[in-house]
């Protein structure tokens, strides 16, 4: 595998002419994809306009608002989007295939779980427009490989001895998904939308982007397959009272794996959430904003739609929760997330910074809120800087730290990580991975990446550092190791050519106290990806 790799490395010449694109086949720039993160380089460098980014999925007519102007930019060819969207067109197909040498390994792919062995996948798609109605079909298929590789005991037998290890019965988080290969279809970045007086509404399978992290979102983003959901915003941002306001409500169904101990009854497991910014003229580049999320329990014979959106309009805090809904606690059974966040750019330096803080669950009152702000809460921090270079060609350095890690208040109060619910004991998945951040259950990190991107593609160095798991207070006290760390090292190569793109790269994983077994592990991942663009 490492000399294919060689290989197909070796294909890609610095020097490589501007490539030709067929405009018949249209890039797929849903959240999280490499398009997407192309146009927020862009918007760093002063080479396409400001847009708000924590809302996501963009439309097609967001994407043509944020389309590069005339000025030369590296894939000025490559990746072009539209000023008027074709009846019909392709979404170029892309096949691929990953190893994990010892251990699963991977994050922020979607519906793909990458086990241990070759994990392939196939993605293709067509989109139809007509007015102001469009329609998305981008289907994935994968199968996982899914060698065997030692798991931990968690006191349970049969298919659930492969749940999680530390929180079996109260996250649907498998160690593994079983003892045989894995495969799926799933529908992928699938949507049907109309958009029309400013709004925008349909249904979709595609992944949510909420907050301004691509690579740990607190609340969104595609390291899970995309839920079936319903969702209705506004198309742009509209102007309201001297600022400019981005919203947009969701409601939908989630699924859960073969490997959850929790039995379903007849209930359904709903997901709803509201998530909005705001901009002003007068501070070009700011936005902040808020979001929340409300997993809920139903009798799927009496689901309503109002019945999922109701909790996403309750106090914000129990006691005004009690007071809307009648109740005595405000303790109705659901779990939510909510967080706070902003980011800045400016563009004629080349400069973003963005942060958010999301808590876990509600708290009881305001001044439970101020008194103890680190409660079940968990801050990331980001940084990007970029350099435009004479031949067109960019550079982007870019740093983020995350941390959920339980606060010294663990001591005199009960607290939980993030994603873990009860009574909703599923926790924040979806068919067996996190909705969110990956690295965000317990622990947190740092990650930096050097990024080019030239007229022949991209490249990029990564290192991670990512606590995966700490032990509680009392664990440690009675002397047992306390963390489970990944450290990784990732680079990736994208080469255009004029049919086809080629994605490929490798990383080098050592993860130190594996499950808090005190096992230290290395792991080799490597990747190639087709493109087609005929």
């Amino acid at each position: 595998m490492l000399s294919i790799l060689a290989a197909l490395m070796a294909i890609a010449r610095p020097g490589l002419a501007q490539v030709q694109r067929d405009s018949s086949v249209d890039w797929l720039v849903s959240a999280g994809s490499a398009p997407e993160a192309y146009l927020r380089v862009l918007q760093l460098v002063d080479l396409a306009p400001l847009y708000p980014w924590s809302v996501r999925a963009f439309g097609s007519d967001e994407l043509r608002k944020m389309a590069p102007g005339p000025t030369a930019h590296p894939w000025g060819s490559a990746f072009a989007l539209r000023e008027r969207a074709p009846v019909f067109s392709l979404t170029a197909p892309e096949a691929g295939t990953v190893y994990n040498s010892r251990l699963p390994y991977g994050s922020n792919d979607g519906a793909v779980w990458a086990g241990r062995g070759f994990t392939s996948t196939l993605t293709a798609g067509a989109r139809v427009a007509y007015g102001p109605a469009e329609l998305v079909l981008a289907p994935v298929l994968f199968r996982a490989q899914n060698s065997p590789f030692p798991i931990v005991a968690n006191g349970r037998t049969g298919a659930l001895a492969f749940a999680n290890a530390r929180f079996s019965s109260v996250i649907d988080l498998p160690q593994r998904f079983g003892d045989t290969p894995y495969q799926r279809l799933d529908p992928g970045q699938s949507t049907a939308r109309i958009t029309g007086l400013g709004l925008t509404g349909g249904v979709s399978t595609a992944n949510e982007g909420w907050g301004p992290s691509t690579a740990e979102p607190f609340l969104l983003g595609n390291n899970a397959a995309g839920f079936r959901h319903v969702f209705l915003g506004t198309s742009r941002p509209l102007g309201l009272w001297g600022v400019a306001v981005h919203t947009r409500v969701i409601a939908g169904k989630l699924d859960q794996s073969d490997y959850s101990t929790t039995p379903m009854d007849g209930r359904g497991r709903y997901l709803s959430g509201v998530v909005g910014v705001v901009t002003a003229h007068q501070l070009p580049g700011l936005e902040l904003g808020a979001g929340r999320l409300f997993h809920n329990y139903f009798a799927d014979s009496a689901v309503t739609l109002r019945k999922i959106i109701a909790p996403v309009f309750h106090g914000l805090l129990k006691a005004g929760r009690a007071a809307a809904l009648g109740t005595t606690t405000g303790d109705e059974p659901d779990n939510q997330l909510a967080s706070l966040f902003g980011r800045w750019v400016f563009p004629a330096a080349g400069v973003e910074v963005y942060g958010e803080y999301g808590r876990e669950d509600s708290g009881y009152d305001l001044r439970d809120v101020v008194l103890e702000p680190d409660h079940d809460v968990a801050i990331i921090l980001g940084f990007r800087k970029g350099w435009k270079r004479p031949d067109t060609a960019l550079l982007v350095l870019s740093a983020e730290v995350f941390n959920d890690r339980l606060s010294h208040l663990y001591v005199v109060r009960g607290q939980t990580v993030p994603y873990v619910h009860t009574p909703i004991e599923q926790g924040h998945t979806e068919r067996g991975q996190i909705l969110g951040a990956p690295d965000l259950m317990g622990g947190g990190g740092e990650s930096v990446t050097v990024e080019s991107f030239t007229r022949s593609g991209h490249s990029s160095l990564q290192y991670t550092r990512a606590l995966r798991i700490q032990q509680y207070f009392e664990e440690r006290q009675a002397g047992k190791a306390p963390f489970d760390v990944i450290h990784s090292l990732e680079y990736n190569r994208t080469m255009f050519r004029h049919l086809a793109d080629l994605i490929a790269g490798g990383a080098a994983v050592y993860e130190t106290n594996r499950d808090l077994t005190g096992a230290n592990v290395f792991n080799v991942r490597v990747f190639a990806q087709f493109s087609a663009h005929w």
